[in-house]
């Protein structure tokens, strides 16, 4: 049975090994997303110092320049010295990037574009759409198994100290790569597993979401209600959306505004609290586009168990819930795989003769 698993351990390593080389590597660069796209794209991020943002102001750039754009969502700024973000219906999105304190439009580029937009979609989708999407998803329950195959095999009883003390001088190539596999499997086990398991709550989010809430109870998110529109009444501005949304909940900060769809939706305003360790928030307020009243609310402190383990997955997925350590795990946990991979396949290879003379 041993010799069994140890077979299945090492033909699926080979099998999502290069897949979870390129998701390790991809994911460790992402970590720093922000201050790369900022060096690359200084112009998407000059920011005029002094002028209040003016959300209505920026939209009306935005129509100047660009008549034909189908705008859908607009991410409001998360410092000030960020622009405001206005995303368009289409997919992939086209983002305008305007300093709306300014009225300055600084550029507009698909979501996809660039360095950051191509290394997030290849390790979101492995640039392949929504296929690559779901291959994701398997390859992390492939990783998942090779974590739990992996302890099987280490483990023996009385020899655990030794996987703490790998022999990497003196001894053949063969036995320190050994070692150095099983002390990295070891030491970064639990970091690979919560991020292996999180990558797959985030592909299969409705299947997972659905076991935590059946498991654990809580009340996900629901579309908001049909509204019905007042016949030659105008649409409020989006500063008076924006404002009336910061009244409706002065403890939390609008992250992002989702303008209606069509005559029956509601103006979706998202909200994050302090103390919600998802990056964006996940707090929600729908608006009558035109009087402005609040016709449904979702607030992440009455979610329950279920759904706030649910909203977990993303925050530690890219490092934010362990606050200013973040970044460091996740390099350190994009580090992990590309070791193992490296003398995993070594050893396979080596068991198969292609290193001997």
């Amino acid at each position: 049975m041993r010799a069994f698993l140890a077979k299945l351990h090492h033909w699926t390593g080979i099998t999502a090994g290069l897949v979870l080389f390129v998701l390790a590597l991809s994911g460790s660069i992402l970590v720093f997303d922000d201050e790369i796209d900022g060096a690359l794209n200084p112009h998407l991020f000059a920011v005029e110092e002094g002028a209040p943002s003016d959300l209505d102001a920026g939209l009306a750039v935005l129509r100047e320049s660009l008549p034909d754009f189908q705008l859908a969502f607009i991410r409001l700024p998360r410092t000030p010295e960020h622009p405001v973000e206005f995303w368009s219906s289409d997919e992939p999105h086209l983002i305008a990037y305007v300093d709306a304190g300014a009225g300055k439009l600084l550029g507009m580029r698909g979501e996809k574009d660039g360095l950051v937009g191509f290394l997030k979609d290849l390790h979101i989708h492995l640039l392949m759409g929504e296929s690559g999407h779901t291959a994701n998803g398997i390859v992390g329950i492939l990783v998942l198994f090779l974590l739990i195959s992996g302890a099987v095999l280490a483990w023996r009883k009385g020899r655990f100290a030794r996987l703490f003390k790998p022999r990497l001088r003196g001894v053949p190539l063969a036995a320190s790569a050994f070692d150095l596999h099983r002390f990295t499997g070891t030491v970064g086990w639990a970091l690979l597993f919560i991020s292996a398991l999180t990558g797959v709550m985030l592909v299969f989010y409705r299947v997972t979401a659905y076991a935590l809430l059946l498991t654990l109870g809580g009340t996900p998110p629901s579309q908001p209600p049909a509204i019905e529109r007042v016949e030659g009444a105008p649409s409020l501005s989006l500063e008076e959306i924006k404002d009336i949304a910061a009244r409706e909940m002065p403890e939390a900060v609008p992250t992002w505004i989702r303008l209606p769809a069509d005559e029956k939706s509601p103006v979706v305003v998202r909200y994050r609290h302090e103390e919600d360790p998802h990056p964006n928030g996940t707090t929600y307020g729908a608006f009558h586009p035109q009087t402005g009243k609040l016709v449904s609310s979702y607030a992440w402190e009455g979610k329950g168990t279920g759904m706030w383990l649910s909203d977990l997955k993303y925050p530690i997925h890219i490092g934010d819930f362990w606050g200013p350590a973040g970044a460091a795990i996740v390099l350190a946990t994009g580090l992990v795989p590309i070791v193992l991979m490296g003398s995993g396949a070594y050893l396979f290879f080596r068991r198969r003769g292609f290193f001997r003379k």
